[in-house]
């Protein structure tokens, strides 16, 4: 990709704060620190944060910290990425530890493990904190992971140790509820 192609892509740029990887081609602005042995592919573009590892063979990142794997696409604006293999979508944060992601997009929270081939339900609860199927069987809520079954089984004990009010507790139920019968 040319210079004038990443300006096609992102806008108006000045070129010397780039420069293209000695592996790989790709383009990595001057606010960027990318390790020596990391490949950045020539579909790739390097706005930000830091590259301690894998293979970027297309996409835009503006920030976040990646320590491994392989980003085929998508963009990332931030969060952690310590493995896994990402073929496109938008990730705005959080942490992902394993797993391939296909698609769709990712806006906080933890992916440690599992594969999606689609984006999983999210839902975002009155207190803010995310709801989501965080791999395949599971539901996370705040802080707490745990299977459908032991969701259903121990929700009274969980809603006891999070102080919900009578209105929360009917509104995480029916939370619950819906990621049991459409949950993955």
């Amino acid at each position: 990709m040319t210079f004038q192609e990443v300006e096609q892509r992102i806008g108006k740029q000045v070129e010397s704060e780039w420069r293209q990887c000695s592996v790989g081609k790709g383009w990595i602005h001057k606010s960027a620190v990318v390790n020596s042995e990391v490949v950045i592919g020539e579909d790739a573009i390097i706005w930000g944060g830091t590259i301690r590892g894998g293979t970027i063979r297309g996409g835009t990142i503006e920030g976040g910290t990646i320590r491994g794997g392989t980003i085929r696409g998508g963009t990332i604006w931030g969060g952690t990425i310590r493995g896994g293999t990402i073929y496109g979508g938008t990730i705005r944060g959080g942490t992902i530890e394993g797993g391939t992601i296909w698609g769709g997009k990712i806006e906080g929270g933890t992916i440690e493990d599992g594969e999606w081939k689609n984006a999983p339900l999210f839902v975002k609860d009155s207190r803010g904190h995310g709801a989501c199927n965080s791999k395949p069987g599971y539901l996370k809520i705040g802080c707490e992971c745990h299977t459908f079954s032991d969701w259903k089984s121990r929700f009274p004990a969980i809603a006891r140790k999070h102080n919900l009010t009578p209105k929360e507790k009917v509104e995480y139920e029916a939370i619950v509820d819906l990621f049991c019968r459409t949950g993955k």
